[in-house]
């Protein structure tokens, strides 16, 4: 709002054209910031095993953009390294390098494993995302599982 650098003098009720400005960017901060909705999609203490849809479809809401992705766990699972994807409207959001679990972690970041590379990032109000457990660990199976996303509503 360049146009109130002109009128810098004036003051509204008291107001100054500047302290409305600041109002404005601490509004725009707060729009832009991401919002982290966590899902859980595997109740605490069930067993994490290979499935599609697990946990059932999650609609979003708003209109926006995917910045980031991940995971967490309840008890880790032991052996191997269990990736997990998410799906919207039926299509990865991940090409490559989808959500990893290293062996006796509880988050995906955590012990150095690779974080995700996300391909589809954005998506519009009413658009629906699934979670797949791809590759379980393959000892002991990791118990409870809650993914989270970070949005940034457009």
């Amino acid at each position: 709002m360049s146009w109130l650098n002109t009128f810098v003098p004036i003051v509204y009720h008291g107001i100054t054209a500047t302290q409305v400005q600041q109002w404005v960017d601490n509004f725009a901060f707060l729009y832009a910031r991401p919002r982290i909705p966590e899902f859980r999609v595997a109740s605490f203490g069930d067993l994490v095993i290979a499935g599609t849809t697990v946990g059932g479809d999650l609609r979003l809401p708003i209109t926006g953009t995917i910045i980031d992705c991940g995971c967490y766990h309840d008890t880790p699972g032991i052996t191997g390294t269990e990736v997990i994807d998410i799906k919207l409207n039926g299509t990865t959001i991940m090409a490559s390098v989808k959500i990893n679990v290293a062996t006796g972690q509880k988050s995906s970041e955590d012990g150095g494993a690779a974080q995700p590379v996300l391909t589809t990032t954005a998506y519009t109000a009413h658009d629906i995302l699934t979670i797949d457990v791809v590759t379980p660990h393959s000892g002991t199976p990791a118990r409870g599982l809650v993914v989270w996303i970070a949005i940034r509503e457009t």
